[in-house]
């Protein structure tokens, strides 16, 4: 997958507790459209496709995640069998 941020400054980087991923959150509204790992050498992330103009989507297909009290070993391997592998940003 590749990331392209046109507006970069308008960008900022968070990483909660563990520190394990970079979520890129807008500094307009606070919407979070990527996230992503690294993990074992590789990065690898996601795209809220709600964030993503005209794409259609069901809410029905989507599900929540808490991960709250997860051990970080839990969380990287629930990460590598989910997410996208090898993501680039431009």
């Amino acid at each position: 997958m590749r990331i392209a941020i046109a507006e970069t400054d308008k960008v900022s980087k968070y990483r909660f507790g563990h520190r394990t991923a970079d979520f890129y959150v807008c500094r307009n509204c606070g919407a979070v459209p990527v996230v992503s790992s690294e993990i074992d050498g590789t990065t690898i992330g996601f795209v809220d496709v709600r964030m993503i103009e005209n794409f259609s989507w069901s809410g029905a297909d989507t599900a929540s995640h808490d991960c709250e009290g997860e051990p970080v070993a839990a969380r990287l391997a629930g990460r590598k069998g989910n997410w996208t592998g090898t993501v680039n940003f431009d």
